[in-house]
């Protein structure tokens, strides 16, 4: 299967903090575009703090570019199920824009 087959529509959010009334900032993620993305796993690690948990990390790869390495975004799936990835990382260099992605759970 190609690549262009593996991309899955997926909603693209971004973060535009606001202050709540005790002048704390808050997450506000606002819908920006729906963008087509092909999504790969790519590492587990096991988190010990005070809870355990793991820390999944995937690759996603896009044809859209322009977003700010300063920002916040976030990926949902269009339909809904399954997990949303935060964007870690972001690579616009290449003909197609890579992203490092970690699991929301």
């Amino acid at each position: 299967m190609s690549l262009n087959g593996r991309m899955n529509p997926h909603g693209l959010y971004i973060n535009n903090p606001i202050e709540d009334e005790y002048g704390s900032m808050i997450d506000n993620y606002e819908f920006l575009c729906q963008v087509m993305v092909a999504i790969h796993f790519n590492s587990m690690g096991r988190v010990n703090d005070d809870i355990r948990y793991k820390d999944c990390q995937y690759l996603g790869v896009s044809s859209h570019k322009g977003l700010d390495l300063k920002k916040q975004y976030k990926l949902v799936p269009k339909d809904g199920e399954g997990a949303g990835y935060f964007i870690k990382s972001i690579n616009e260099l290449t003909r197609l824009s890579q992203y490092l992605l970690q699991a929301v759970i």
